[in-house]
């Protein structure tokens, strides 16, 4: 898609800025995920990289490291690392476009400092720093990306003049119509990668002027997929897969109600053999919360026959032909009984979540009470208990999500769902 824009509108007359917020903390896989990329900014021709104070989650140095090894540079204008000999970002890129000087830089909120300062991380006035970059470096255009919602970069705005486009790096949404701040072109894109937002910019004898943004969504059936990503991107998930296949294979049960092994692989469409086996170690101090979808269908069968022919009863095949029936951040979509587990904790050792005691049953796929609630005391004694929960938006909005199911329509899904 980004190939198509610059051929339509002459590469030498495209500016491609990556407006930060790109990592996520975590553990072993995030820190990959953020290589990763890394890389594939630099196939994809980013110009540059505005920084804020998500880039910095895994440390400096290991931001330092990914840095050496791209071709993309790092700006930021207010932030400086006392603890690096050699800067690894720059305050501000300065690039000719069309025959044009256009100076790109950014600021960071001195709000989320405290989350930098630990880290020898120093942020100074944002305000101070764009001034100065103003008076010292000559430029036709000048655009600031700055790491903070609206109403910050308002009161900043208000202090510095001469901006021609301001990116609000943590605004969220999508812009959908021109907006000004301050007389600086506004524009904003903060959702989830999903979409790549494109503004076109004259620069006429005596003037400049904006267009309205373009919103592309980005469909992956739609643009022919680049090789390299692609290959990035398969291995990648190559390694997240043994990568859970090896920590579910170390851990160590020492169980005698079950003869599984941990080395054992996973049933077609089950749980993984240690998933099984912490579900019959801790039986004894269980709350069996599930009563099946069998049991459902003695008396709804007509709904149980639906159900049977849907995705959600073969959740965990779909873990299967993407190799990730071992990741347990799939799991909270995929097993009845754990969605709402939002913040699982997966370090090593006794807080490896495989290794952790299963307080309830846990059953693959999304079954009838994933979305309806606990059956137990319904199928014991319908007239008493009353009708089960009637799921709304919000209950199919727990998993799918705009990462996860972009195009999701609650009403068109609920007529495949309730037949």
């Amino acid at each position: 898609m980004l190939d198509n824009l610059a051929i339509q509108s002459d590469a030498d007359h495209v500016l491609l800025i990556n407006t930060g917020n790109n990592f996520r903390p975590g553990d072993e896989p995030e820190r990959r995920r953020a290589a990763v990329m890394f890389k594939t900014f630099s196939l994809m021709g980013v110009d540059c990289l505005a920084l804020s104070e998500r880039e910095f989650v895994f440390g400096a140095a290991f931001l330092r490291e990914l840095a050496a090894k791209s071709s993309v540079p790092l700006i930021c204008a207010n932030l400086k690392d006392t603890g690096s000999q050699a800067s690894y970002f720059m305050p501000y890129l300065r690039l000719k476009r069309a025959g044009k000087s256009i100076l790109v830089t950014s600021v960071v909120d001195p709000s989320r400092a405290s989350l930098l300062q630990p880290q020898g991380l120093k942020v100074s006035d944002p305000v101070a720093s764009l001034r100065k970059l103003q008076k010292d470096i000559s430029h036709d255009f000048l655009i600031v990306v700055m790491q903070t919602n609206r109403a910050t970069a308002d009161k900043w705005l208000s202090k510095v003049s001469g901006v021609d486009v301001v990116i609000l790096g943590q605004q969220r949404g999508v812009q959908a119509k021109a907006e000004k701040l301050h007389g600086a072109q506004l524009l904003y894109n903060c959702n989830r990668g999903k979409t790549v937002s494109a503004l076109e910019v004259s620069l006429l004898t005596g003037g400049k002027s904006c267009k309205a943004p373009e919103n592309f969504l980005l469909r992956a059936n739609d643009f022919s997929e680049d090789v390299q990503i692609a290959s990035l991107i398969k291995d990648f998930e190559l390694w997240l897969h043994d990568y859970h296949d090896k920590r579910r294979n170390k851990t160590r049960i020492a169980s005698t109600s079950t003869s599984a092994t941990a080395d054992q692989k996973p049933p077609k469409g089950g749980l993984p053999a240690i998933f099984q086996q912490l579900i019959e170690r801790n039986k004894k101090n269980s709350v069996v919360f599930v009563t099946g979808p069998k049991n459902c269908a003695k008396c709804h069968q007509q709904k149980f026959d639906v159900w049977k022919k849907s995705r959600h009863a073969r959740a965990m095949a779909t873990l299967e032909k993407k190799h990730r029936e071992n990741d347990p951040h799939c799991y909270r979509c995929h097993v009845t009984g754990i969605v709402g587990a939002k913040n699982m904790d997966l370090r090593d050792g006794e807080q490896n979540i495989f290794a952790r005691l299963i307080a309830s049953t846990h059953q693959p796929n999304v079954r009838c009470e994933a979305c309806h609630g606990t059956g137990l005391r319904h199928a014991a004694n319908p007239d008493q208990a009353g009708k089960m929960m009637i799921p709304d938006a919000r209950v199919c909005q727990q998993c799918h999500t705009p990462d996860t199911d972009p195009d999701f329509s609650f009403k068109k899904k609920k007529e495949l769902i309730c037949q």
